[in-house]
């Protein structure tokens, strides 16, 4: 069966609504009971510039609440996913919310996306009387390297204009509207999001002079780690400030080695074809980006593996590998920035000529 994949889903934005008090969340467990009214989404704008691609339906976003509970003079937290369904007939985004408030509390809200790159999750707001001041984001079993960009909240807006979010903000209060078509309903939210990945995009031909002795099939492209102590899985805790400009103040990453940790070498591909796509000589049509958490850059070479055939059809060689060390490339690189690469396949004529040329030739497996 044809397998392809080629994901770009530079997500700059993201949302999440948290509870008080240190708890442990992962994406697996359940979500709190529903009470209250549904919270909606109602925009969702991204920090970068760079390559807006579309969000891929089905993305979940872990959210945390930490609020006063007027009604009870008291602190709680509540959690919950919502989820991206597509867009509707007015080219609007659609959410599905799992996440409630109740109307005349004012809720803290910090988390991440996609909820599925992250093991385990834990968030400790920080109070000062019956207001939180920030919090700190502790993200266990981080998928190092993705075809996913991980993102975290750092700001939100009342209502449906995006122009309303505050950078820093992160207090809400639960308010009732009303809609020409929905009638009365609860206030929604827009958010701001951040990226903590840093991203490579990729884009390769061939070399004229060689696609005139050979065709190139790329099959896949995966990065790994050259480090042994790099593993697939990390650590990332955050600490978050409330009406900063810029409220991520401290990003920490280490090695995920508990008990239970994952210390598998950290690879990850992120385009794949078993038929191979043809390289071509005049435009880039292999297009493809991954990412990674920034600390991991140095340590980072792209293994490609590829098929030759001859000018008649005939396939030479199959599953050759080219490894290439892409820590020059990435020096310095940031979270939030995507670094473009344009690689030209240019093999050494010597190789070629030690190729047969026949109707029939043997196939060979490349290292």
């Amino acid at each position: 069966m044809k397998k392809r994949y080629i994901q770009s889903a530079w997500l700059t934005g993201l949302l999440i609504i948290w509870g008080s008090l240190l708890t442990g969340c992962s994406e697996q467990s359940e979500p709190d009971v529903p009470q209250g009214e549904q919270l909606q989404i109602r925009s969702l704008t991204r920090n970068s510039s760079e390559d807006q691609t579309e969000l891929a339906k089905g993305t979940s976003i872990l959210m945390y609440l930490a609020y006063w509970d007027n009604a009870e003079s008291t602190k709680k937290s509540s959690s919950g996913f919502v989820t991206y369904s597509g867009k509707n007939n007015e080219n609007k985004d659609v959410w599905n919310s799992g996440v409630y408030v109740d109307v005349g509390n004012t809720y803290y809200i910090y988390g991440f996306m996609p909820s599925d790159m992250v093991k385990e999750s834990a968030i400790t707001p920080a109070w000062s009387g019956n207001t939180v001041t920030g919090a700190t984001m502790e993200l266990k079993g981080v998928n190092a390297l993705s075809v996913k960009d991980l993102c975290v909240i750092i700001g939100i807006g009342d209502g449906d204009d995006p122009a309303n979010v505050v950078r820093g903000k992160f207090s809400y209060t639960a308010e009732t509207e009303e809609d020409p078509v929905e009638g009365t309903r609860i206030k929604g939210i827009s958010l701001l999001m951040d990226h903590l990945c840093a991203a490579a995009n990729f884009k390769i031909k061939i070399d004229p002079n060689y696609n005139k002795l050979r065709t190139i099939k790329l099959k896949s492209m995966k990065f790994v780690c050259t480090s042994q102590i790099m593993y697939s899985k990390a650590n990332v805790k955050i600490t978050l400030i409330n009406g900063q400009t810029n409220p991520i103040s401290i990003i920490t990453t280490e090695q995920d080695n508990g008990q239970d940790a994952d210390t598998s070498p950290a690879e990850q591909t992120f385009f794949e074809d078993t038929d191979g796509i043809e390289l071509k000589e005049d435009e880039s049509i292999i297009d493809v980006t991954g990412y990674f958490l920034p600390a991991y850059a140095s340590t980072l070479s792209i293994v490609s593996t590829y098929d030759v055939y001859d000018k008649k059809g005939n396939k030479i060689r199959e599953d050759c590998k080219a490894t290439n060390s892409l820590a020059s490339m990435l020096n310095g690189i940031q979270r939030g920035k995507k670094r473009p690469i344009e690689l030209t396949v240019n093999p050494t004529y010597l190789y070629v000529l030690s190729e047969p040329d026949l109707d029939n030739p043997t196939i060979t497996i490349g290292n």
